[in-house]
């Protein structure tokens, strides 16, 4: 986990960035399921919450923030 600055639509916030590998395993219904998702990334401000998230699928940003 590292600190960074990071802008999205929101604004400007100091964030913990953390880093790691998604991986499902189960079954849904009757099917197996052993899925590799890739890496992601998440940004989370303290008193926010989750500002950012990335993957090799998606990007997620904080559009607005009501203070």
């Amino acid at each position: 986990m590292n600190r960074e600055r990071v802008t999205v639509p929101a604004g400007i916030f100091d964030v913990w960035k953390v880093q790691g590998n998604l991986r499902v395993v189960g079954k849904l219904g009757p099917v197996p399921l052993n899925r590799d998702l890739g890496e992601f990334e998440e940004w989370s401000a303290e008193g926010v919450g989750l500002v950012k998230s990335q993957s090799r699928y998606s990007v997620t940003e904080l559009m607005t923030l009501k203070r």
